[in-house]
């Protein structure tokens, strides 16, 4: 996921405190229909399928998953100004969270600096796919402004990509491994994932699987995990065994960290996701897009795998042909001589690149996979995890094991829900 851009914010601070009262029941998306669109459970998972034009499928989020999810359209404010905190307290070590001026720059936070960056959001607006741009409209009608507000939905998904001035404090993180064929127990490639992210008690509650079911024959359906509201992908597989998983890049050494011109990059994977069946095609179409921000994007067809590397004007790929290979938060092709272990970064890269590099007699199973992305798991200054969602995904198959975290514990630690994708998408 994305650093926010915290533009003037480094005198202020919050830490927010939201969470379900004691007692009270964990939330769990309620089950519905509207026009074609149907939120269920799925072992347990809840499963959002999406079906018709931009619009409708906008209309349906908004009805099934958004009126549910109210709390989580504050999550962008409550980490803009988390980061503004860290910063403060990292930059005034005397200060704590109960002095006056924390309590002071606190309220001023809040009221001028939030606004500043949600409209240096909202002005990528421009550069959303079109089709996107539909459906987020249609959502937020559908949500209602009680929900959330047209402008704060668009900030929220332009925000992500403001990233690298300053530096984030809050610590976060993804690791990825892909176990090619002629390694994998099953004999088809196996591409884990976790998502690890600053979850304040209860991003993690909103966590959906979305499948989008196609019904224009120039684009694939996928299936996309995130939340309602995002209408990109970082994490995802399309009906052709495409599998996409995006990672935050520390240190990335930039003359050029920003581009107000380009295409947001959870919409550009989404794009690969839904027009592209192969690596090749995807490295076509991302090389031809204006690019925002820097990212890695994990990637694998049923064939193999690779990471390709993104900046506002540069794009490399590493490749791992017939080995094993692990992505964490830095860039590997574009070298940085000051890479830092920032997030631990390279402590998880070369935990897990010993644990693919051990032989293992008949192939790495599923739950080997899980188990490497266990031990790659991170955790806070309070040792709370941060894993919220785990997955391993098998692209010949089309099938993804995975499981959301409750906020007790990491995704990682218990049974994988395992759902096939062909039958979400009605093939």
């Amino acid at each position: 996921m994305r650093r926010l851009f915290c533009l003037l914010c480094l005198s202020f601070g919050l830490m927010p405190t939201v969470g379900e009262a004691p007692g009270a029941e964990p939330f769990r998306y309620r089950a519905g229909e509207h026009g074609k669109g149907v939120l269920k459970s799925v072992d347990d998972v809840p499963v959002l399928i999406l079906q018709g034009t931009p619009a409708e499928m906008g209309e349906q989020t908004g009805v099934l998953a958004a009126r549910q999810a109210k709390p989580l359209f504050d999550f962008p404010r409550d980490y803009f100004l988390a980061e503004c905190a860290a910063e403060m307290l990292r930059t005034n070590p005397t200060w704590t969270k109960q002095d006056a001026q924390f309590k002071l720059a606190l309220a001023a936070a809040g009221t001028a600096l939030w606004p500043q960056v949600q409209k240096k959001a909202a002005s990528l607006e421009g550069n959303f796919p079109v089709a996107h741009r539909a459906e987020l409209d249609a959502l937020a009608a559908a949500a209602g402004e009680g929900v959330v507000g047209r402008g704060p939905l668009v900030a929220a998904n332009g925000m992500f990509d403001l990233a690298h001035v300053p530096q984030a404090e809050l610590l976060h993180g993804c690791s990825s491994v892909v176990i090619p064929p002629s390694h994998s127990q099953t004999r088809g490639l196996l591409l884990g994932r976790n998502l690890d992210f600053p979850h304040f008690g209860y991003l993690h509650r909103y966590s959906l699987l979305v499948v989008y079911r196609s019904n224009d024959p120039r684009k694939h359906s996928f299936a996309s995990a995130g939340f309602p509201g995002f209408v990109g992908s970082v994490t995802g597989m399309n009906d052709a065994g495409l599998t996409v998983a995006s990672h935050e890049v520390d240190d990335p050494g930039l003359t050029t960290p920003f581009n107000p011109k380009g295409v947001p990059f959870a919409m550009a994977y989404r794009r690969v996701l839904e027009e592209c069946a192969t690596i090749g095609e995807a490295l076509a179409l991302l090389d031809g897009l204006e690019r925002t921000s820097a990212t890695s994007l994990v990637i694998a067809d049923t064939k193999g795998g690779a990471v390709i590397e993104l900046t506002p004007d540069a794009l490399a790929v590493r490749r791992f042909k017939d080995k094993p290979g692990v992505c964490t938060n830095h860039f590997c092709a574009m070298r940085n001589p000051k890479q830092t272990d920032n997030f631990q970064t390279i402590t998880r890269f070369q935990g897990l690149t010993k644990s693919v590099d051990v032989k293992k007699d008949g192939g790495f199973s599923v739950a080997d996979v899980q188990e490497q992305l266990h031990g790659a798991r991170l955790f806070d200054h309070e040792k709370d995890d941060l894993t919220i969602q785990t997955f391993v995904f098998e692209p010949a198959e089309r099938k993804v094991h995975l499981r959301f975290g409750n906020g007790k514990g990491p995704a990682t630690a218990g049974k994988l829900a395992t759902l096939d994708l062909n039958t979400l998408w009605g093939k």
